[in-house]
C-alpha cells in the first residue's frame, strides 16, 4: 500500500532516498518516467535492490561485458535454465557449472544494482510511489550500499555526466579514427585501449559503450578523454543502414546474448521491452529486420502488419522468436507474415546466420 505519491517537479529522487537513508527502515521507491519504470529497495541506511525497466543491461549482458563468460557459455545456460533448472536463478547455474564464482555472482549483482541506482536517481521527469516493506525479490544485497556513499556518488556523477552530455549529445553519432594521429605519441590506458579497438567507422557510441565490457559513465569517460586528445571525430549515422535490427524479447538476458553476438557482427542493434517502444525504434530508425517474441503482442498476425505499415515503402524482415519448438508455432508465425521462424534458445552461429541471411 503506498503511504507516499507525487510528482519529482516537487521533490527529487535523491531527497527521497536520503530520508529513507535516515531512517533505516524498509521501504520501496517506486518511479515512472515516459516508457520507463524503476524501483529502489531500501534497509538498514543503504540500497538492498534497485532495478530500472527499459535501461542497463541483464545479469548475463553484465557478466559478458565483464568478460567473466562468453556467449556460448551463456547460451548453454540459458537453455539448462529452460529446460533442467527452470526454479534456479542464471547465477546459480553458471556457477554450478563452474563457470564463474560465488564471488563474481557478488561483484556482478553489486554493479547491476549501482548502475540502475545511478539512472533512476537523476531522474527529474515523472511521478513516484513510496510503499512501506520490501518486495518479493530474488536477492537482496547483504550488506546494503551504503546510502552517504551512494549521494555523494551520485553528487559527482551528476555532475560529470551533464558534462559528458553535453559533448556527446547524439548517442547513435558515429566516432571515425583520425588516420594521421600519432598513436605511438600517447600513453593509453588499458580502458582506452579497449575502447580504441572497438571503433571501426561502423559502430555508434551506444554500440561501442555496450561492446566496451565498462560502465555507461566509465566508458564515456574514456570516450571523453580519446575525444578531447583529437583521436577521433563525429559523424551523424545514415538513416537505413543496412542490417539495422531490432530485437523485441520478453527475455532481457536472451536480448542481451543476441545484442552482443551482433554487435560484434558490426551491426546496428536496438533493444525494445514494450509493444509502444518497438513502433518507436521501427520508425525512427527504419529499422531493417525484427526479431520478434510472440509473448511480446497479443495479436501476432496484427503486430507484424502493424510494423511493416510503418516502415513503406521500405522492407522490414522479421523473424519469430519462439519459446516453442514445433511445426504448428512454426506455421502459425509464417501464417501470421513472419519472413522466419526459430526456436529458443538461439543458436549462436546457425541461426544468426540465418537471421543475417534474410538481407541477402
Amino acid at each position: 500500500m503506498a503511504i507516499l505519491e507525487g510528482d519529482l517537479a516537487s521533490v527529487s529522487v535523491e531527497e527521497i532516498l536520503e530520508l529513507f537513508f535516515v531512517s533505516a527502515k524498509p521501504a520501496t521507491l517506486y518511479l515512472f518516467s515516459d516508457e520507463k519504470e524503476g524501483m529502489v529497495c531500501c534497509a538498514n541506511g543503504g540500497v538492498v535492490w534497485a532495478k530500472v525497466r527499459g535501461y542497463g543491461e541483464a545479469f548475463g549482458g553484465l557478466l559478458l561485458k565483464a568478460g567473466l563468460i562468453t556467449e556460448d557459455v551463456l547460451a548453454r545456460a540459458l537453455n539448462d535454465q529452460q529446460t533442467r533448472f527452470g526454479d534456479k536463478k542464471l547465477g546459480e547455474i553458471l556457477v554450478l557449472a563452474g563457470a564463474i564464482t560465488p564471488d563474481d555472482v557478488k561483484r556482478t549483482l553489486i554493479n547491476q544494482v549501482t548502475s540502475a541506482v545511478y539512472e533512476l536517481i537523476v531522474w527529474e521527469e515523472g511521478s513516484f510511489r513510496v510503499e512501506e516493506g520490501l518486495p518479493v525479490i530474488p536477492a537482496f544485497l547483504d550488506p546494503p550500499l551504503d546510502g552517504i556513499t551512494v549521494l555523494m556518488e551520485s553528487a559527482h556523477r551528476s555532475g560529470e555526466q551533464t558534462t559528458l552530455h553535453l559533448e556527446f549529445p547524439d548517442m547513435e553519432a558515429v566516432p571515425r579514427l583520425v588516420s594521421a594521429q600519432p598513436t605511438d605519441e600517447f600513453t593509453l590506458a588499458a580502458d582506452e585501449w579497449r575502447i580504441l579497438t572497438l571503433i571501426n567507422g561502423k559502430r555508434s557510441l551506444r554500440e561501442i559503450i555496450t561492446l566496451s565490457h565498462l560502465g555507461n559513465f566509465e566508458a564515456l569517460e574514456v570516450l571523453h578523454n580519446l575525444h578531447k586528445s583529437g583521436m577521433f571525430t563525429l559523424h551523424s549515422r545514415v538513416k537505413n543502414e543496412p542490417g539495422t535490427i531490432l530485437v523485441f524479447d520478453s527475455d532481457e538476458d536472451s536480448r542481451s546474448l543476441i545484442e552482443h553476438v551482433l554487435l560484434k557482427k558490426s551491426k546496428s542493434v536496438y533493444q525494445a521491452r514494450s509493444l509502444e517502444e518497438a513502433e518507436k525504434l521501427v520508425v525512427r530508425n527504419q529499422i531493417s529486420i525484427i526479431l520478434l517474441d510472440p509473448m511480446m503482442v497479443s495479436d501476432l498476425k496484427s503486430a507484424i502488419s502493424t510494423f511493416r505499415s510503418r516502415v513503406k515503402p521500405l522492407r522490414v524482415y522479421i523473424t519469430v522468436i519462439s519459446e516453442k519448438d514445433s511445426v504448428t508455432e512454426r506455421l502459425r508465425a509464417r501464417l501470421s507474415g513472419a519472413d522466419l521462424s526459430i526456436s529458443k534458445p538461439i543458436s549462436l552461429e546457425q541461426d544468426v546466420n540465418k537471421i543475417l541471411s534474410l538481407l541477402g
